[in-house]
């Protein structure tokens, strides 16, 4: 009779490891399958993320993605990482050796990606303890965006000037900023100009002195041949939320 519950129990538990096993199997199956693509980061801890505060992340089928970010210290232009998947974690190395990331899957549909935690070596700013919500991105106006843009309409508080200027978005990554003095339009003074554009979003850093270093960040909504829509969740400093919505033509 012992012999047959020892037996029992011992079966029990094979099987239970067998299936649990089978379950790590079909997370890992289902992982690799639904991550390939593009996501952007969309809700941290549930709420709305600000525009600043996007994540952009491209996995490829053969272990290769990249990861763009712009934040106040850090820009990340589709910095190039390897990833594995070990049960619900996607386990991420720089190909430069500058950093290790850990994301813990929460869920995954073919739309949404949800990560529990994250965990980062050398960008601890990066971390998080709480679900951020990536979404899918199913465009990619980097290429749409070069070219001469003029502002035609605005909606929203004002940050650095934007309505009615232009801006030309070159395919080396820099832009021009241009005024209008009377008829003419004149390029800025600044000392640099730099943007990204990854999927649907838009970072751009510019320096008018040595000593400061501003940066902007848009959603872009639409973008065709000749009309560009930028729209953008901001912060106030005492914490209440508002939006902007720019709209542009191309002029050349």
């Amino acid at each position: 009779m012992r012999k047959n519950i020892i037996y029992s129990l011992l079966c029990a538990a094979f099987l239970f490891g067998f299936s649990a096993c089978k379950k790590e199997e079909n997370k890992d199956k289902e992982i690799q399958e639904k991550i390939v693509g593009k996501w952007i980061s969309v809700k941290n801890n549930g709420i709305d993320a600000l525009t600043n505060e996007r994540q952009i992340q491209t996995y490829f089928s053969d272990g290769n993605c990249t990861v763009s970010i712009s934040t106040s210290d850090i820009w990340f232009n589709k910095k190039e990482w390897t990833y594995s998947v070990d049960n619900d974690r996607i386990l991420r190395k720089a190909t430069d050796n500058s950093d290790t990331q850990t994301l813990h899957v929460e869920s995954i549909t073919d739309e949404k990606v949800v990560y529990s935690a994250m965990e980062s070596i050398i960008y601890p700013q990066l971390a998080s303890t709480t679900p951020m919500e990536f979404a899918r991105v199913n465009v990619d106006f980097s290429t749409a965006i070069l070219g001469t843009w003029e502002g035609v309409s605005f909606e929203g508080e004002e940050t650095h000037g934007d309505a009615n200027h232009r801006w030309e978005y070159k395919a080396d990554g820099t832009f021009t900023y241009y005024e209008k003095a009377g008829n003419e339009w004149v390029p800025s003074t600044d000392l640099m100009n730099a943007y990204f554009v990854d999927g649907n979003y838009l970072a751009t850093m510019w320096k008018e002195t040595v000593e400061e270093t501003n940066r902007e960040w848009w959603d872009i909504e639409t973008c065709d041949a000749t009309t560009m829509v930028w729209t953008a969740l901001r912060q106030r400093e005492n914490g209440t939320r508002y939006t902007q919505k720019f709209v542009l033509k191309k002029v050349n």
